[in-house]
């Protein structure tokens, strides 16, 4: 199933639209949408991320990629000798090439040259296996901080409402992979976890509610404990 999902993101408007124009190209259906941080990039610690994204559908990710390497290849002939990759070690340049989700395309282009200007050339089958493997890393699911738990309960038991929509995102927050894909952010613990924060926000919502509408029939007030 096609879905718009973030390609590539940028502080700079120029950029991301540079982008979305090489995409037009090639016919690859792409917006550029400025984001505001949201629950979410609080909850992940995501407050700094790049505000103009580029989205394409997510089946031409792989394509997308590939036509923005075939694009500073050709644009990049010789790389500018106060480029700071320049100071990278031979190790730091491979790990640029081990983890490109981390870095950006005119980068891993780059990082290429000076490996190759060092007399290490890699064939492309090596490149995609680094790839693979990566991909292979990220989509495993992830724990959280225990001072998330104790956050969510506290949230759970003393303001239910942010309680449920904090105990959500932990159940069904899904991390998008380089090659456009989708999967569980969160391992099966942590979502038991959220499941039962979840529970008690619940609970205790309805009983805050019934609280706030009939408290003079009850023998005390939740909001006096």
């Amino acid at each position: 199933m096609e879905r718009l999902e973030v390609f590539a993101s940028f502080y700079d408007k120029t950029q991301a639209e540079e982008v979305a124009s090489l995409m037009a190209t090639q016919q690859i259906p792409c917006v550029v949408a400025e984001e505001k941080p949201m629950l979410s990039n609080y909850i992940a610690g995501e407050m700094d991320a790049p505000p103009f994204q580029v989205k394409i559908n997510n089946v031409d990710f792989s394509r997308a990629k590939q036509l923005l390497q075939n694009y500073y290849e050709t644009h990049i002939q010789e790389v500018d000798p106060g480029h700071y990759l320049h100071s990278f070690s031979a190790k730091e340049l491979m790990e640029i090439l081990q983890k490109p989700d981390e870095w950006n395309a005119q980068d891993i282009v780059i990082a290429r040259k000076l490996l190759a200007a060092q007399g290490i050339n890699l064939p492309g089958e090596e490149v995609a296996r680094y790839n693979a493997e990566r991909i292979k890393t990220l989509s495993k699911p992830e724990k959280t901080a225990t001072v998330n738990y104790v956050i969510g309960y506290l949230f759970a038991i003393t303001i239910p409402l942010v309680g449920i929509f904090y105990a959500l995102y932990f159940r069904n927050s899904r991390k998008l992979l380089p090659d456009g894909s989708r999967v569980m952010t969160y391992d099966k613990s942590v979502r038991t976890q959220a499941n039962l924060m979840l529970l008690i926000s619940a609970v205790m919502l309805i009983l805050m509610t019934c609280d706030m509408i009939f408290f003079h029939q009850l023998p005390f007030s939740l909001f006096s404990l």
